[in-house]
């Protein structure tokens, strides 16, 4: 009798066991699905975002922006650089060496990832006493994205 008692904890410890594993292995997939789908998600919503310089001149052109140099940069041709978040460039632009002409331009420019116009209310107290009531909104318009700057013959500044 106690044998039998024995055989039958027996059972059910491998039945429990046969039961894990099945668990373990359902789980086991769904956790390379996971590893393998969150890198698409996250670079789906990245903060990407570029700066083009275009080259709007006869000329070759050399840019450099920020720690990125484009050497060379042909008629209708442009220069991108791409980062990750916002960035302030110092951008700087001159006619390639060797063409007989010379011209420098530089600016400073700030670079962010597109925001959508959000508007946003608020229900504070403050703002009820102060303006009879009712709540106060703000409307931020849309900002940042891809930002371009077009050079022409005009835009350098001939140097003696």
């Amino acid at each position: 009798m106690a044998e039998e008692g024995g055989n039958l904890k027996q059972n059910k410890y491998i039945e429990l066991t046969a039961g894990l594993k099945i668990i373990i292995r359902r789980w086991h997939f769904l956790i390379i699905f996971i590893v393998l789908i969150c890198p698409l998600a996250i670079s789906s919503n990245n903060d990407t975002v570029s700066l083009t310089v275009k080259n709007k001149t006869e000329y070759f052109l050399h840019v450099l922006m920020g720690n990125k140099s484009f050497l060379f940069i042909g008629p209708d041709k442009s220069a991108i650089y791409k980062t990750e978040g916002s960035a302030s460039l110092h951008v700087q632009v001159f006619y390639s060496p060797g063409q007989g002409v010379s011209g420098y331009r530089a600016r400073d420019i700030n670079i962010s990832p597109y925001r959508a116009e959000s508007t946003g209310c608020s229900d504070d107290q403050s703002s009820r006493s102060s303006n009879g009531g009712g709540c106060e909104c703000s409307t931020n318009p849309a900002s940042g994205g891809p930002r371009t700057w077009e050079i022409t013959d005009d835009s350098l500044h001939v140097s003696p």
